[in-house]
């Protein structure tokens, strides 16, 4: 019944996807629900396609360099060699377990399957690679799944590998100012400015997987990926979820 344009702009402003005001005839209301359920299909498609694109990107010379390094410690630490193998089943699950596409998960898992990465990685470089977490306690927050695995993944490979000696990677977890922020930093190779812009578009072939991440970030809590990188100084890249944005079940926008 209220049809001024301040009541539709507040029903929009408070998450509507569509408005009818009375009187309406029944065939408009049908074909606006037929379209708002059809874009609904078409946003579920599109992700399904980026998240089958994304687990796509596990790389078959990692999966056999891992298995290489658990014949390995086999024969000289048997024990060693059983949790390497733990840690690879955890990290193929955090790519492969998730068939609803509305799910989100605890911090705490994604943590795990990152976790599960870095091991490995740890048992194949050694002293190359370090990584640190600083969690602060007590935050809750569900996010959708495989968001930092493409991000650590990306700092390992393109960020630390390249550099000689090695490097660190720094995953933080913190609130401030009514909003959850999740930093993964590295004291990698870093990029130029050019690159650090084709990062998040089409052009450059390593930003496939944060590009991904950065539109579903954007979708689910209207906030996507903000990237800070120098050369020779590294790459930092953070994650803002407003405190507002969190609930326990969340679909994206359509």
């Amino acid at each position: 019944v209220r049809n001024r344009t301040d009541d539709i702009v507040s029903a929009f402003e408070a998450g509507a996807n569509d408005y009818l005001a009375k009187p309406f005839a029944r065939r408009e209301m049908l074909v606006r629900v037929r379209t708002l359920l059809t874009l609904k299909q078409v946003m579920k498609q599109v992700v399904i396609s980026e998240r089958q694109f994304l687990q796509a990107q596990i790389k078959p010379h990692f999966i056999l360099n891992t298995l290489n390094a658990i014949m390995v410690f086999c024969r000289t630490n048997p024990n060693r060699a059983a949790e390497l193998m733990d840690e690879l089943g955890n990290y193929l699950r955090g790519k492969f377990v998730f068939t609803n596409l509305d799910q989100l998960i605890p911090l705490e898992q994604e943590l795990d399957f990152v976790n599960s990465y870095l091991a490995i990685e740890k048992t194949r470089f050694d002293e190359k690679l370090e990584f640190v977490y600083e969690l602060e306690p007590n935050i809750s927050v569900n996010i959708p799944p495989l968001t930092l695995q493409p991000i650590v993944e990306n700092a390992v490979k393109h960020g630390i590998y390249p550099k000689e000696e090695g490097g660190k990677v720094e995953i933080s977890v913190w609130e401030e100012e009514g909003a959850v922020f999740i930093r993964v930093r590295d004291n990698g190779v870093g990029m130029t400015e050019e690159k650090l812009q084709e990062v998040l578009n089409d052009k450059y072939h390593i930003g496939i997987g944060i590009q991904n991440v950065h539109k579903r970030l954007i979708s689910y809590y209207g906030y996507g990926l903000s990237i800070r990188s120098q050369v020779k100084e590294g790459t930092e890249v953070t994650i803002r979820i407003p405190r507002e944005k969190i609930k326990d079940t969340l679909e994206p926008t359509e």
